[in-house]
């Protein structure tokens, strides 16, 4: 037969004075006592203390924070390139070439965008922004025609030199594609004036001296990319072509 202790419910053999698991001291009981009919629960030892081990925690693998700093910056460049200044070449940097004291124009200095809808949203200078229909839009040494540029930016400088007044007009034009660009800028010659002295510097940049009433006008309008860009000297006197070609290579 078997013995239950009745403090741990262990079972012993039934001739155990103790338990053989906590000690605890049997009493013998009285003839033909039954032993218990229901047996105790099983022993459970004590558990200890519960303490919290703390885990390895996991290397995080994500973007470095330079990844997200260059992210970014590309996402604003993208942003900006829409309506930044339209400050293409800065008065300094005009002094340096032609002499004399220059300031940027913004009233006739701004960015703008082609619209979808026929339209050309204008960012001035100034700070003003205003849309027109693009029939009424020409800006400066090239007309906004068939293929439209998607963005672009104009700027006009006002200078006087040896006590003469001056201006700079500068074009930035950028279109969709590189062939497209190359397509307009091939155009440039057929809207040249008759009389106008031209020189190819290369198959991507060319040189144009006109002559007005009062005026001569030095141009230089060069094909990057999907860009063309144009600068256009207003003055007394005949610009140098390497004036012409410092004052492009600041765009």
């Amino acid at each position: 037969m078997v013995k239950y202790c009745p403090r741990c419910g262990y079972p012993n053999v039934d001739d155990a004075k103790f338990c053989m698991r906590c000690g605890y001291p049997f009493q013998q009981p009285p003839p033909n006592t039954p032993p218990p009919t229901t047996p105790q629960p099983l022993y459970v030892p004590p558990q200890r203390p519960y303490t919290r081990t703390k885990r390895k925690s996991k290397k995080k693998v994500g973007i470095p924070i330079g990844a997200i700093i260059v992210a970014i910056i590309a996402i604003l460049a993208v942003i900006s390139s829409l309506y930044r200044s339209a400050e293409l070449i800065t008065p300094s940097e005009a002094a340096s070439v032609l002499g004399g004291s220059w300031g940027v124009n913004d009233d006739h200095s701004y960015s703008f965008v082609v619209n979808s809808n026929g339209s050309i949203t204008v960012k001035y200078l100034s700070g003003s922004t205003k849309t027109y229909p693009l029939s009424s839009c020409t800006v400066c040494l090239l007309s906004l025609t068939e293929p439209l540029p998607q963005n672009g930016y104009v700027e006009c400088l006002d200078g006087t030199v040896n006590g003469n007044s001056e201006k700079i007009h500068t074009v930035d034009y950028d279109y969709s594609q590189p062939c497209v660009a190359q397509a307009i800028f091939c155009r440039v010659y057929f809207r040249i004036p008759r009389g106008s002295s031209i020189t190819n510097v290369s198959s991507s940049e060319v040189i144009v001296y006109s002559q007005t009433c009062c005026e001569t006008i030095s141009s230089i309008i060069e094909l990057s990319g999907n860009s063309i860009y144009g600068v256009s000297v207003i003055g007394q006197q005949q610009v140098e072509a390497s004036q012409l070609e410092k004052l492009i290579s600041y765009l």
